[in-house]
């Protein structure tokens, strides 16, 4: 676990084990002694020493033998940190001139959870008009600010939540029998359309592990059936959860009469796939 943990951060198989053996090492260590531990040939134990100085893991006691130190994990992981910062603020600066082409639509599959949330995370910034979103509480709670900061800019969003829950300026119903709904789907569930011009259907293991399926498209077509099925199912769970009370025929009439259809809102996705079809 910690060797697979540690390349994670960029390290090699070798300077990882490196790096455990002078942490569990009741004492510093040369390099040579250190290659004796981990059983591996010197020359290359002494590559990775110098490897791991030069990455901050380790730091080198000078003296009548050079010794090992190991840098304290929260401290290394913190310089790591900061690398990679660093790093993606520089490919930023160096990459903001490009100009992004025109994306062919498409349709595309995804397995890595950081990757779908940052695909939503995405989708979320960069939408003008109408957000609708179906959404478990795990991925909920990753995407919390998000959803706030596009209702700040003016968004209009509907979330369709899993549990009570309150979001400022923002149109939530909670889901007809949703406890009973999550206990049978024993996961976690992010649906998610963005003017009506991009998709996100995503299926997580409780925690958020693992994607058990994850697709994303910018097809304009399947983006404004996705967004009309959303808003339809949204609105289908606010009549369910106010069946039978008081006063329900006058609210109910009040809320169809405020459905939103593609006739009645401006939906990029829906504009520019018309504006597609008039030049064929």
């Amino acid at each position: 676990m910690a060797m697979g943990t540690l390349q994670d951060l960029g390290l090699n198989s070798l300077e990882a084990q490196v790096y455990l053996a002078t942490l569990q090492c009741s004492e510093p260590m040369t390099a040579y002694r250190i290659s004796q531990v981990v059983g591996k040939p010197a020359a290359n134990v002494y590559a990775a020493v110098a490897n791991l100085e030069s990455l901050g893991a380790i730091t080198i006691q000078e003296g009548a033998a050079r010794l090992c130190i190991p840098v304290e994990v929260n401290e290394f992981i913190a310089q790591v940190q900061r690398n990679v910062a660093s790093k993606a603020d520089k490919a930023r600066a160096a990459l903001a001139g490009i100009q992004v082409k025109q994306e062919p639509e498409s349709v595309s599959q995804m397995s890595n959870p950081s990757a779908v949330l940052e695909r939503a995370s995405l989708m979320l910034s960069r939408a003008k008009v109408f957000l609708v979103i179906d959404v478990f509480p795990q991925p909920l709670k990753e995407l919390f600010d998000d959803i706030v900061q596009a209702a700040n800019r003016g968004v209009t969003v509907w979330v369709q939540a899993y549990e009570p829950i309150r979001i400022p300026g923002i149109d939530v119903v909670v889901a007809y029998d949703s406890e009973r709904v999550m206990q049978f789907w024993k996961s976690q569930q992010l649906n998610l359309v963005a003017d009506a011009k991009e998709s996100l259907l995503a299926l997580f293991s409780n925690g958020l592990a693992e994607v058990r399926h994850a697709t994303w498209s910018n097809a304009l077509y399947l983006s404004c059936i996705m967004h009309a099925g959303l808003v339809r199912e949204h609105t289908f769970h606010r009549i369910m959860s106010r069946q039978g009370k008081t006063g329900f025929p006058t609210w109910l009439n009040r809320i169809l009469q405020a459905e939103p259809f593609f006739h009645t809102v401006k939906l990029p996705g829906q504009q520019k796939l018309f504006e597609g079809n008039r030049h064929e």
